[in-house]
């Protein structure tokens, strides 16, 4: 702060000094959705749209920028039985996400992408070399330690959910 000679008075430009980063509006973050249904029979159900709608809504709440008719990625397909380099959908989100074509990847939960951890590690890391963040609609998760560890323990949650219901379904 400047003072002028023989005061305490505060020097002040007349003009305040303003950048140009905070007179343009922030550019809107692109954000994709991936939605998934174990089972095939639900392709078209509620069960998918309300997920479809939920994370519509996130992005909305969000202030991202979403083309439901390019970067909404449905499917119904058991992410247990059926291994994720064999799930056409994300296999299209994660060629849209190395095109740089969205930042944010937005899923329901953890188990949308995989009910089995390695996987979704597999998943996480093609998203973060491709500079695309993944959220959730309840918690967000920083590229971080901590970060990674409720990841992880989202994904293990999810992988033993599984497999007690395939055990009582067997049963």
């Amino acid at each position: 702060m400047c003072t002028q000679k023989g005061t305490s008075m505060p020097h002040t430009s007349s003009t305040a000094q303003f950048s140009w980063e905070y007179l343009m509006p922030k550019p809107k973050e692109r954000m994709a959705g991936y939605i998934r249904e174990s089972d095939p029979s639900l392709a078209d159900s509620n069960t998918i749209d309300s997920q479809a709608k939920a994370v519509f809504e996130y992005g909305q709440r969000e202030g991202y920028r979403y083309d439901i008719t390019q970067h909404e990625y449905k499917e119904a397909i058991s992410a247990y039985m059926v291994p994720y380099m064999q799930r056409k959908r994300l296999l299209d989100m994660l060629a849209a996400a190395k095109r740089h074509e969205f930042n944010v990847l937005v899923v329901t939960e953890i188990r949308a992408l995989s009910h089995r951890q390695v996987e979704v590690f597999v998943i996480y890391e093609m998203l973060q070399k491709a500079g695309v963040r993944l959220e959730t609609i309840h918690e967000k998760f920083e590229d971080s330690a901590i970060g990674r560890y409720i990841l992880a323990t989202r994904a293990m949650i999810a992988e033993v959910e599984r497999e007690n219901t395939h055990m009582r379904t067997t049963r």
